[in-house]
């Protein structure tokens, strides 16, 4: 009788501990959120990044669930007059300062936490804040050795950002927009 007790004892306490959300900490400074915007005619492509996200990420019931926020200043294409102009011109920055992703839906394998690793890439569901405006987005992500990298596609018009246009080339309203942190 006591060893039955203690038995189921231990098995709410384990089965408690399972439940509880774990945080998974990201060292501040780390990572990077990307986009890869291409013109038209697609000859162009244009690679912005943006150094430091600041995360809050939980796992919990095998999701992976949380935020992943970056200043829109921060973002860099390698040329300094179209940094300029897209920070300025088309996404505001002064006005709209930061972007998040609010991560709702991303499941995970059980054994994710021994590991910190998934086989293949998984489907997430989650918001886009950015230029004022909220978005569903859908994409994939992958967690190799502990460093997540996830990849959705936006639509400019979708945030009300206007598609811009330098000397007859116009960039596609599609983005592709990546994240990666350990």
């Amino acid at each position: 009788m006591k060893i039955t007790k203690i038995v189921l004892l231990a098995s709410a306490f384990t089965s408690s501990i399972a439940l509880a959300a774990l945080p998974l900490k990201v060292p501040s400074g780390q990572g990077s959120v990307s986009f890869l915007a291409v013109g038209r005619p697609s000859m162009l492509k244009i690679h912005g990044e943006a150094k430091g996200p600041v995360t809050d990420l939980k796992l919990e019931n095998n999701q992976l669930r949380g935020t992943v926020e970056i200043e829109i200043e921060k973002f860099q294409t390698g040329i300094t007059l179209r940094d300029q102009h897209m920070k300025e011109k088309y996404l505001q920055a002064k006005e709209f300062p930061r972007a998040r992703l609010s991560i709702t839906e991303a499941a995970v394998d059980g054994d994710f936490t021994k590991s910190l690793n998934l086989t293949g890439e998984k489907p997430f569901r989650g918001k886009l804040s950015l230029h004022g405006k909220e978005q569903d987005v859908v994409g994939t992500f992958q967690v190799k050795e502990g460093l997540v990298q996830a990849k959705f596609p936006i639509s400019l018009q979708d945030y009300s950002i206007e598609v811009p246009k330098y000397l007859g080339i116009t960039v596609a309203n599609t983005v592709d927009v990546s994240a990666e942190f350990p």
